[in-house]
């Protein structure tokens, strides 16, 4: 299957049956991001266990296809890892997204969430799909608050 139809493939399954979306009872650690341009406005509730794992996760809010497939995909992604393997997904999206050249281990060590290097293809939307994850990184870094503006 090619990128780009992987990419669409992916998108329109988890627009369409977004994992994880709802509020979270007692998260730990939760933080609002914002992305006034497209309007996108959602809420990522984490539950960090004791022993430093994420133990739980959810998303909710207003936003368009990519941020809630993103964020759909995020979850899947860091729910039970620890909090600095989290952060180290978050990174690599990032690179994923933003770098010109992509390693085929980065790729790799993204597993499922590389089909969102689609989103390349478009610059003004990588924003929307890493909105969730700064709000992710956000919340455990102890801000209340992310933007991708």
């Amino acid at each position: 299957m090619s990128l780009d139809k992987l990419y669409r493939s992916a998108i329109l399954e988890h627009n369409r049956n977004p994992r994880n979306f709802g509020r979270l009872e007692d998260p730990t650690h939760s933080a609002r991001g914002l992305n006034a341009l497209c309007g996108d406005d959602l809420v990522v509730d984490l539950a960090i266990a004791a022993d430093g794992n994420i133990a739980d996760v959810s998303f909710h809010g207003e936003a368009g296809a990519i941020t809630l497939s993103s964020g759909s995909l995020m979850t899947g992604a860091i729910r039970g890892r620890s909090v600095s393997e989290a952060l180290a997904l978050t990174s690599a999206l990032t690179c994923l997204l933003r770098a010109a050249e992509v390693t085929v281990e980065r790729r790799a060590e993204l597993g499922e969430l590389a089909a969102l290097e689609g989103v390349r293809r478009y610059p003004s939307r990588i924003k929307a799909a890493l909105l969730a994850w700064e709000a992710m990184r956000a919340a455990l870094e102890g801000e209340e608050v992310a933007s991708t503006e």
